[in-house]
């Protein structure tokens, strides 16, 4: 947040719902989506007065992969490593591993 006196720049997120029964992206899994919408405002006296930098985001409860909307369709902004459950170690989790590739440990 950045404040002069009566007015200042500050940075929000909105919740907007969740999105059911979607086929993720990243893992393939059938899943839910939170939708959010994060924007930067421009404020006098703590009243927004106008927004810029709007981005409609969508994170998948599966991976985690955080998704944004470009027109119509989604685009993948990052994915979320799987970790061991053992070690802690992040694993990819295209690589298809069935036991850590750190300790050994059984994966899901």
């Amino acid at each position: 947040m950045f404040f002069i006196g009566i007015f200042g720049i500050d940075h929000a997120s909105k919740e907007m719902g969740t999105e059911n029964n979607v086929t993720c992206p990243a893992c393939g899994a059938y899943t839910h989506f939170k939708l959010r919408k994060d924007y930067d405002y421009f404020h006098i006296f703590f009243i927004p007065v106008f927004r810029w930098n709007v981005r409609e985001l969508a994170q998948a409860h599966c991976c985690g992969t955080l998704l944004e909307r470009d027109g119509e369709t989604w685009r993948v902004l990052t994915k979320r490593m799987n970790t061991c459950p053992s070690c802690g170690k992040p694993i990819d989790p295209e690589a298809g591993f069935k036991y850590c590739p750190w300790c050994s440990h059984p994966l899901r």
